[in-house]
């Protein structure tokens, strides 16, 4: 995830969250949405098309219905310029605003993000679109030791009688494939069956029975990445 935050007046404090999917092959791909973070108004989305073109990407925020200028955000093109065309590193960022002819240059802090499971699949999805030559020449550069990252979490606090019901509805099965349970757990004995939200808690699901399910490990992967 390519992270670009914003220090001028008029944007400071704001973070593009930038998939590195989208420079990753040359070409154009449309209306694609990534996430937003402001210093107060949070987390919202912005859509554009997207041009890669050897050591250039354009972002073109248009007036997309729900998205951007209905949004508050501003609409024009966000060009980042690597230092080859590779793409591996930013040199520079500049932005037009829609109607203006020439990019100027703005003042921005560009970080890699990778602080969640589903941004790390996406960068392993960019990874895998490179040649294994690609990839050989990114490893021979790379840093052996990981970097470390702080990051600030919000978790909801789970009824255990929820947990405790539906496990004991679950009689020992998946409630989904409707095979035993894996294998014991070592602490209790009990068959060891993972309690999935049918509908996410952080979508606003309902933490309740009827609400969730009791799934083998391997369901529960395929319920959220199958």
């Amino acid at each position: 995830m390519l992270a670009i935050l914003w220090h001028d007046e008029e944007s400071a404090g704001y973070t593009d969250q930038i998939p590195l999917t989208w420079v990753v092959r040359e070409g154009q791909i449309n209306e694609r949405v990534h996430d937003v973070v402001g210093p107060r108004s949070g987390r919202s989305k912005a859509k554009c098309d997207i041009t890669v073109s050897g050591a250039r990407a354009d972002l073109d925020y248009r007036a997309y219905a729900k998205f951007n200028g209905n949004q508050g955000m501003h609409l024009g093109v966000l060009r980042i310029e690597f230092s080859d065309n590779d793409r591996n590193t930013v040199s520079n960022v500049l932005w037009k605003y829609q109607g203006e002819r020439d990019f100027k240059s703005y003042p921005v802090t560009v970080g890699y993000l990778s602080v969640s499971p589903q941004d790390f699949e996406a960068d392993v999805a960019a990874s895998l679109l490179l040649s294994s030559e690609e990839r050989r020449k990114r490893l021979a550069s790379a840093p052996k030791k990981p970097s470390v990252i702080k990051v600030v979490s919000t978790s909801y606090r789970r009824n255990p009688d929820v947990v405790a019901e539906v496990l004991s509805l679950a009689k020992g099965a998946c409630q989904r494939c409707k095979r035993p349970a894996p294998f014991t757990k070592a602490s209790t004995g009990e068959p060891y069956l993972e309690v999935h939200h049918r509908r996410h808690l952080a979508d606003g699901g309902d933490d309740t029975v009827e609400n969730a399910i009791a799934l083998c490990p391997n369901c529960h992967r395929e319920a959220h990445h199958g």
